[in-house]
């Protein structure tokens, strides 16, 4: 099949300006102003975007905040116009925008329902259908017959989402709305979203929450001031975009060199490690490709590695068996407050475990004269052919959590036995009983 014909959202060198003026009055002397004098200045929003999104796919947009991620995905959803460019929109969207957008503050939760169908056509024999699913998935109870005005921000997130959702679109978009509400509601919308995926939904998501971009997308696209920055596969855009956040100049040329030498080295790394033959304990050619190491802002870590309990390094792990994963850290000057953590990932980026010592209410002194030894203990129940170790080290700067150093990805280990019962990303089931009980026939 053509690839071009399973295009469904077509972006063309699109641009988003707004006028933006210090004050009421500027705006004012502007419009009354018999010399056609300016007194406001050119934002860009969106400035030469162009991408092309394929029928089922799950994007992510990742950028800081006012980057144009919210922006790109209303001249999809065609509630706001592009000043210049072009764009091609296939089949039905449902889009769930600013918090509460859409809704009616004066009208009831069910009234909107109702308003909803009308809006969007839904035929008479459906419209009983839809507000029955609307108002169970939403769960709003009693409050479902109360004014939208009186909702608190994550009722409003829950009937936004159960609307977007049971509409059945083509395509779904996404901005933020999921980061709002309880942990339970946020989990059902996940699942669904998941459901959605499976029956071909074309997705756009936005967020902030990298995991979540990692977890739920095929794909990623990095936004920067209104320019595009990278595309491409999740866990590699993510991690970019993690250390070079806070560059000042970001380079569209040079990002994507990083990108393709780390991408062609996570293909490399899979096909080296199938290779990798059992029972062993190391081999010295499974190596990380993937590694990215932050710059360090006064703390510098080393010697990441695995050891088992005999004390030697080991990069093939046995499962059940319990290992230590190891990294030492040297600081520059005194820190007051320190933390040091580390994550295991598999190799698309899902993070499959986490540690954090001391406690996350907790900090530890440094004496600038000592060198650290870091040592996690954990046993290896993971369900995947390879395991990312990554490290870091956390202070306090400016009232904010921030890293003094963090390598991710420094280590890989190659799990020597995937369960055949257990069917996650961890073999965390040790055994199943299957019994045969008496029927009742009273």
């Amino acid at each position: 099949m053509n690839r071009e014909s399973e295009v469904v959202i077509s972006v063309n060198n699109i641009s988003k300006s707004y006028q933006l003026y210090a004050s009421p009055y500027d705006r004012l002397k502007e419009s009354l102003s018999l010399s056609n004098k300016k007194y406001h200045r050119i934002h860009k929003a969106l400035d030469d975007i162009s991408f092309k999104v394929y029928k089922g796919q799950t994007v992510g947009i990742i950028g800081k905040n006012g980057c144009g991620k919210s922006t790109i995905l209303k001249i999809i959803a065609k509630v706001v116009r592009p000043s210049s460019g072009s764009i091609q929109v296939k089949g039905r969207v449902s889009a769930i925008l600013e918090l509460g957008a859409g809704l009616n503050q004066e009208l009831s939760g069910l009234k909107n329902i109702h308003l909803f169908n009308t809006i969007n056509g839904i035929k008479k024999a459906d419209k009983d259908d839809v507000v029955k699913k609307v108002v169970e998935f939403s769960d709003l109870g009693k409050y479902i017959d109360q004014p939208v005005k009186s909702y608190s921000s994550g009722m409003k997130a829950r009937l936004a989402f159960a609307l977007a959702i049971n509409f059945d679109p083509d395509i779904l978009i996404v901005d933020e709305a999921l980061s709002v509400g309880d942990i339970s509601f946020r989990r059902k919308c996940f699942a669904k979203i998941e459901a959605l995926k499976q029956k071909g939904t074309t997705i756009l998501f936005v967020s902030h929450s990298e995991s979540s971009i990692i977890s739920l997308c095929d794909r990623a696209i990095w936004l920067s001031n209104g320019q595009y920055v990278l595309d491409g596969q999740p866990k590699e855009v993510v991690g970019l975009y993690s250390k070079h956040i806070n560059d000042k100049d970001l380079c569209c040329e040079k990002m994507n060199k990083l990108y393709k030498a780390l991408f062609s080295n996570v293909k490399d790394q899979k096909n080296e490690a199938l290779n990798v033959k059992a029972p062993g304990y190391y081999d010295k050619k499974l190596k990380p490709k993937s590694t990215i190491s932050y710059q360090n802002i006064g703390a510098e870590i080393y010697d990441l590695q695995v050891r088992d309990h005999s004390g030697r390094v080991v990069n093939i792990l046995k499962s059940g068996l319990g290992y230590l994963i190891e990294y030492k850290v040297k600081f520059e000057g005194h820190v007051e407050k320190a933390r040091f953590a580390t994550q295991i990932r598999d190799e698309k980026g899902h993070s499959l475990a986490g540690y954090v010592t001391p406690a996350t209410t907790e900090f530890l002194e440094i004496d600038p004269k000592i060198e650290y030894l870091i040592q996690f203990e954990f046993e290896n129940l993971f369900n995947t052919e390879m395991i990312f170790i990554s490290a870091g080290v956390r202070s306090i700067v400016d009232d904010q959590l921030v890293f003094l150093h963090r390598v991710l990805d420094g280590y890989v280990c190659k799990t020597s036995y995937q369960s055949v019962n257990n069917t996650g990303l961890t073999s965390l089931f040790k055994k199943a009983n299957i019994k045969e009980i008496q029927k009742d026939n009273a």
